[in-house]
């Protein structure tokens, strides 16, 4: 039994903030923000914009490319870490809004690793019998929690939605899953919350993102490869037979930094760095940005890694052998196999 990827959806925010624009607000430039990022622009949710109304736009993509309605969604898992409220659960606001009735709903509060969690938490409801189709969404509004006047941290992070939807079948399915925690480096990055004390709040800027980003990338650096690599054994694969490669985290810099993982800068046509939108756990990179038409569901499986390891008490890989649905977006992002 599997938990094959049938549905795909996005949203990104209409209004863009590019590079250029940083540089008027804090001393930066464009080219030390690609040379170590990649990002050349982000997206900024309006007023009235959250993460359950991003959520459900993106959600609504994925139920009509897979064409299937609300009412059949067993379970809707939200990743979040800029939710609606302290509660109900951004899921369950997405739930209504999306008209699914009959679903269960929660979130999943794991910053740059939480779709791939969220992702996991859904393969298991799946392959152990207990729902036939679970939506995974991926929504941040990130823009609320950064410090527009600290350049180490307001270049990376932007809003959006992402989401997947999950369905019953006998092959394929969402793959092989590496989920591991480091709670040691906390304080290397995080934000505060309403149960923080008042002291502590004022001393690390409110709600705030704070990040020793150079700590960050050392660990993401290695706590990448170590989990690439485990996903693909159990997955009983090699590098090569990826061509998609969806990463949270700066991509270039991370393969080249040891000389071992040259999933991006490689040469292999297909793969590619895609981060063009600022990081958070929303996986609105994994759907193409063109409309199209794409193969049936009994079409032959494609390979798709996605990793994230952004936060030090987080990190994660999935490798995934997903059947992409009619009618959803095109673009290669990954290849059939042999």
């Amino acid at each position: 039994m599997a938990a094959r990827i049938v549905g795909v959806g996005k949203y990104l925010p209409s209004r863009v903030l590019t590079n250029a624009d940083l540089e008027r607000m804090v001393e930066t430039s464009d080219q030390w923000i690609v040379d170590r990022t990649g990002i050349r622009e982000r997206r900024l949710a309006a007023e009235d914009e959250s993460a359950a109304t991003m959520g459900a736009t993106a959600a609504r993509m994925a139920l009509q490319t897979a064409g299937i309605g609300p009412e059949s969604i067993d379970l809707v898992i939200c990743a979040t870490i800029t939710p609606d409220g302290m509660f109900p659960t951004s899921a369950t606001m997405i739930q209504d809004l999306l008209g699914a009735r009959n679903a269960g709903a929660f979130d999943v509060n794991a910053a740059c690793n939480g779709f791939i969690a969220a992702l996991a938490s859904a393969s298991q409801f799946i392959e152990n019998r207990v729902y036939e189709r679970v939506l995974v969404v991926g929504s941040e509004v990130l823009s609320r929690i950064v410090n527009w006047t600290d350049r180490g941290t307001c270049v990376l992070f932007g809003d959006g939605a992402g989401a997947v939807l999950l369905e019953r079948g006998e092959s394929g399915g969402a793959g092989s899953f590496v989920l591991k925690s480091d709670g040691s480096g906390a304080k290397f990055l995080y934000a505060r919350g309403p149960g923080s004390a008042p002291a502590t709040l004022a001393a690390t800027e409110g709600y705030c993102i704070v990040m020793d980003g150079r700590e960050v990338f050392r660990y993401a650096v290695r706590a990448m490869e170590d989990c690439v690599r485990q996903s693909l054994k159990a997955a009983g694969l090699e590098v090569d037979d990826l061509v998609g490669d969806v990463r949270e985290t700066p991509a270039d810099e991370q393969s080249d930094e040891r000389g071992k993982l040259r999933m991006v800068d490689g040469g292999q046509e297909g793969h590619r760095p895609v981060r063009r939108h600022g990081a958070g756990a929303e996986p609105d990179e994994i759907v193409p940005p063109e409309r199209g038409d794409l193969p049936d569901r009994g079409d032959h499986p494609r390979l798709q890694l996605i990793e994230a390891a952004g936060t030090v008490q987080l990190h994660g890989v999935e490798v995934g052998r997903s059947h992409r649905a009619r009618a959803s977006t095109t673009g290669k992002l990954a290849r059939t196999p042999d």
